[in-house]
């Protein structure tokens, strides 16, 4: 969980997308706008890790970082993106970024001017970096994995902004 300064966020009971992730999560990655929405793959392989590190408080106007560990597939695979999708408290998955294997980056356009996406292939790492944060950034963020018609998401880790 990310948290800003100036924003309270209750942190849901309990969040697990190990074996049934919920529909949305997957709409939130796979609607960027231009593509339809599909059924999550709820049988990934056990193989296929996404680690989330970073988060924490943050004050308005710092910049974010967030890393996501895979393991199970390869970075450089043009079948895969992986990207960043979020929930504020109380409201629906909101798509964030993705980048694919062969480095093409699709942005949500509402964030695109503060939003970095690197790829660190020889850790198999892939870091979000949010600048000019602001209280309404104060969310869950999630890592997530997708193919051109399907995603699975999973967190590890609760990732506060302050």
């Amino acid at each position: 969980m990310v948290q800003v300064e100036g924003r309270e966020f209750k942190i849901p009971d309990k969040i697990s997308f190990t074996s049934a992730p919920p529909e949305d999560c997957g709409q939130g990655f796979l609607n960027d706008g231009t593509e339809p929405l599909d059924k999550l793959l709820n049988d990934i392989s056990s193989q296929v890790t996404l680690i989330e590190s970073g988060g924490g408080v943050k004050k308005p106007g710092e910049t974010l970082r967030l890393t996501c560990t895979v393991s199970g597939f390869s970075l450089t695979d043009n079948s895969y993106a992986v990207g960043w999708i979020r929930q504020l408290s109380g409201k629906s998955l909101e798509w964030i970024v993705h980048i694919w294997g062969g480095g093409t980056t699709r942005y949500n356009s509402a964030l695109q001017n503060r939003i970095t996406i690197t790829k660190e292939t020889s850790k198999s790492q892939v870091i979000l970096q949010l600048s000019g944060l602001k209280p309404e950034d104060t969310a869950m963020y999630y890592c997530a994995r997708r193919t051109a018609k399907k995603a699975f998401c999973k967190t590890v880790q609760k990732l506060p902004i302050l």
